[in-house]
């Protein structure tokens, strides 16, 4: 029987994609290591909530608006841009949780 992964093994290979879809996207990869935390709460809470299917659909509007709010390539602002986004969407979650 296969052993089961754990999720420190999980995450690392987590990243190790993530590194290799950033560098070949030309992204700063450590804009995917300080945002994978919060992302990855706000995919489960969706996908958990209001819309499995809905989840990386989320994720990616999320991304789409730092990424056009950014006005420069500075990798703090982007972050945070990203940050307040996964706010934004957790509170429309509860919101709707609400009714």
């Amino acid at each position: 029987m296969a052993e089961k992964m754990s999720e420190a093994k999980k995450m690392e290979i987590m990243h190790a994609w993530l590194a290799d879809v950033s560098q070949a996207l030309e992204l700063d990869e450590g804009i995917a290591t300080r945002v994978a935390p919060p992302m990855l709460d706000l995919i489960r809470d969706v996908a958990h909530g209001p819309s499995r299917p809905g989840a990386p659909m989320t994720a990616m509007l999320v991304g789409l608006a730092a990424g056009l709010g950014a006005q420069s390539a500075d990798t703090d602002a982007i972050a945070e841009r990203i940050t307040e986004g996964v706010r934004t969407v957790h509170a429309v979650i509860e919101e709707r949780s609400a009714h």
